[in-house]
């Protein structure tokens, strides 16, 4: 047990005196060096109503025990305060030559930083996910749509609105290929360079163009007007490209309009 590189312990006799080897002195923290050879009910008296059940079963005869995660509220700290810490536990019986359990064999790695580290990295995907659902809900609420194209994984996301311009049905699913293939023959090759430059990690230009689109359901010709730029890692590789696009149809319909009066 005093050569393992685990936190072990032995709660020795009936009231489960403590023994324990260096590792589990990180668990004691200010508890020790008083803890040692100390009954469990001294030791642990805020948590003990949660430790003895456990440990009776086991002295009982019971199998072993384990748990992952485990939280308790412990006062290990400088004066006294209190903090919740997670373990990986086990409990074992611990035999004399006659059968009877004398002690209990408590192997108790801790976990506590891990598990924080998995609290807080959830909280931040929850708060991120209800930010980009707000935002979605903006954006569906308004005029202008928005796009994202994920370049490591070649995946285009477009909410219904921005389908919509493209005359695509907002269950459909879309990719790359729609957006090329939705362009008006006469706005693809500049539309594609605006976007290609926008992609490059030396160039790494604005987006921000007019073209036509042709629906890809209902044919219908729209103009629209997008915005965008690309998104890097520390290495310069491209990740992703997003931005927001707007209707213009009405707008260029009136600008001919004016034209040819000019004209």
């Amino acid at each position: 047990m005093f050569d393992s590189p685990f936190p072990i312990c032995l709660w020795s006799g009936p009231q489960y005196a403590l023994i324990y080897n260096d590792p589990y002195r990180r668990i004691l923290a200010a508890k020790h060096p008083a803890a040692l050879g100390q009954l469990g009910s001294i030791v642990w008296a805020e948590i003990w109503d949660e430790l003895k059940p456990q440990f009776d079963r086991v002295r009982a005869g019971e199998a072993s025990v384990y748990f992952e995660d485990a939280a308790f509220v412990m006062a290990r700290l400088q004066g006294g305060g209190s903090e919740t810490a997670y373990f990986n536990y086990s409990l074992s019986p611990v035999r004399d030559e006659h059968g009877t359990v004398v002690a209990i064999l408590n192997i108790t790695p801790e976990t506590t930083g891990r598990v924080r580290l998995e609290h807080r990295l959830q909280e931040e995907q929850s708060a991120l996910a209800m930010s980009e659902e707000r935002l979605r809900l903006a954006v569906d609420n308004a005029d202008l749509g928005f796009w994202d194209v994920d370049v490591v994984n070649d995946q285009l996301i477009w909410p219904p609105r921005t389908k919509a311009m493209f005359g695509i049905s907002p269950e459909i699913p879309v990719t790359m290929d729609d957006f090329y293939n939705g362009l008006h023959p006469d706005d693809r090759e500049a539309t594609t360079a605006a976007y290609l430059a926008a992609a490059d990690p030396i160039r790494r230009a604005l987006y921000d163009v007019e073209y036509r689109t042709i629906g890809k359901e209902d044919g219908v010709v729209r103009w629209v007007a997008a915005k965008g730029r690309g998104v890097f890692d520390a290495a310069g590789r491209c990740l992703r490209v997003t931005g927001t696009v707007l209707e213009i149809s009405a707008r260029k319909h009136a600008e001919s309009v004016v034209t040819r009066r000019s004209s």
